[in-house]
């Protein structure tokens, strides 16, 4: 395994993929909610989401069995005991956030448990004195009463409400949201049957192949019932749903997401998701949110933990700090635009398709029969330019299905951005985030560094203070706070000479 795709851990140790886990090397199996979905494919998605939580977390074997099943408080103890990170106050917080979510989880299963008991003896005490009766109506043969319904409400009430029923935490860029949720997946206590029945999504990658199945069974269910029958096959094999940068980006999400979250919680399905914003601030500005999005909140506010993550320096940071000259090793990042950065371009790209010499454009496709131009691809590998790919209508969804096919991207000839750019910003935005999810490795050629990029995007937002606190928050990882990066031509950006949260925008460009 070459060192480009070697994953760097914090320590000297170097932990690398399975060869067949990357994503150039062999086709791997895409999740799917659909009813024809086995148990053993549910069970590869589950080993690779923990193999990316491990790899972002950048956990040995050994640390990886230390944290299984302890809970995410132990959990973190653990990693900040062993140096593995350096937690700041909101993780802290967020960890008991967790905590006391898994707590209630616990709690509220047992208390439904105890209710179906209790329902089932009645129901056996009840049949067996109908039974001992003869009921014979008049002019009519001998019968028995049958039983229907519930008996529990006739005499200790309806069942207890499933809360918690999930966690809702929101903070700013870089307060280690991401990390807490990690730490949270691979150290969450199995259910009592000691089944490890946990998802870990993207919320846009959830969201798509959601509407996806649901499109599927439209030709042979009613309508009404769709969102019901997909939901329902997800709670078989799922008791949690981890989704991390959860976002609302379009009408048809707001139209099913309170509904969504409604029936995960009366099948036992607790969710947990992280955001940049409250959950008052979901799709702003978006069509018909004062129809849609009021109702989600009170549904959130009133079944899940909403907890506020306090800023707090970012364990990553410190790491970048640490490994000043692992990170100028590798520069994924090319400025300015022109001979020097592409020849670097080149030199990276010949090592990651390792000698492949069968490389050629291709037409990737994506959602509903439309295609992504690729310049080029191979073993994996593929390279992009930034007009083709975000100045056309792409939306997130288009973006999953280039982090399942390579497990290496270029991105090429990205433009200082201009007020009325904000689209491109946007779908540069959820590139990025979509590609960090899925720990696709991202290398970059810029017509300037990175805290320029956005400059004048950024400005327009700045109409007002409320207004410019909104919008940096919708756009992610491009929040420019001051400061300035030098570069030479065709070199890396320097580490030190980014701005805070510039750095953890430059920290995605690392190999994971």
């Amino acid at each position: 395994m070459n060192r480009f795709l070697s994953i760097r851990a914090r320590s000297s140790t170097t932990l690398s993929f399975p060869r067949q886990f990357h994503r150039g090397a062999i086709a791997l199996p895409q999740r799917s909610f659909s009813s024809d979905k086995n148990v053993e494919g549910a069970q590869i998605d589950q080993t690779l989401a923990i193999i990316r939580a491990r790899s972002r977390l950048r956990l040995s074997d050994v640390h990886a069995r230390e944290i299984s099943g302890i809970g995410p408080v132990a959990a973190l103890e653990y990693v900040t005991k062993n140096k593995l990170l350096e937690a700041n106050e909101g993780q802290v917080q967020m960890a008991n956030a967790f905590q006391e979510l898994q707590d209630g989880v616990t709690q509220a299963r047992s208390a439904r448990e105890q209710w179906r008991k209790d329902n089932a003896r009645l129901r056996l005490e009840l049949e067996k004195s109908i039974n001992s009766k003869t009921h014979v109506a008049a002019g009519s043969a001998k019968h028995t009463p049958t039983l229907d319904g519930e008996l529990c409400f006739l005499k200790v009430g309806p069942p207890p409400r499933f809360r918690p029923a999930g966690a809702f935490v929101f903070g700013p860029v870089g307060g280690g949201k991401t990390t807490i949720m990690d730490l949270f997946f691979l150290s969450m206590r199995d259910n009592c049957a000691g089944e490890e029945r946990r998802m870990r999504a993207h919320c846009h990658e959830f969201m798509y192949e959601l509407h996806t199945n649901m499109h599927k069974l439209r030709k042979t269910m009613d309508p009404d019932y769709l969102l019901e029958a997909v939901v329902t096959e997800i709670a078989k094999k799922t008791d949690i749903i981890c989704f991390d940068e959860f976002a609302i980006t379009n009408v048809a999400d707001s139209i099913i997401m309170k509904t969504l979250l409604q029936l995960l919680f009366q099948l036992e399905v607790a969710v947990v998701a992280t955001s940049n914003r409250p959950p008052e601030d979901l799709y702003l500005e978006g069509l018909n949110r004062q129809v849609y999005i009021p109702k989600l909140i009170d549904v959130m506010r009133t079944d899940m933990l909403v907890r506020e993550l306090a800023p707090g320096k970012d364990f990553r940071e410190c790491m970048m700090e640490e490994q000043k000259i692992e990170v100028n090793d590798y520069p994924f990042y090319f400025t300015p635009i022109g001979t020097p950065a592409n020849d670097k371009l080149e030199t990276f790209f010949s090592r990651a398709v390792d000698g492949i010499s069968d490389i050629k454009p291709y037409s990737l496709p994506v959602s509903w029969n439309r295609t992504i131009q690729v310049d080029r691809e191979a073993n994996g590998v593929g390279v992009f330019n930034f007009k083709k790919l975000c100045e056309a209508p792409v939306s997130p969804d288009d973006f999953i299905y280039i982090a399942r096919r390579y497990h290496t991207v270029f991105l090429c000839d990205i433009p200082i951005l201009r007020v009325d750019d904000h689209n491109e910003a946007r779908r540069l935005t959820n590139l990025v985030d979509v590609l960090y999810e899925n720990s696709v490795k991202l290398i970059c050629t810029a017509d300037g560094p990175i805290d320029d990029v956005l400059k004048e995007v950024q400005a327009l937002c700045a109409t007002s203070e409320e207004e410019a606190s909104t919008k940096s928050i919708d756009l992610g990882f491009f929040t420019r706070t001051g400061g300035s990066s030098e570069t030479m031509p065709g070199t890396a950006i320097v580490e030190e000479n980014l701005p805070k949260e510039l750095r953890f925008f430059r920290q995605k460009f690392r190999p994971n």
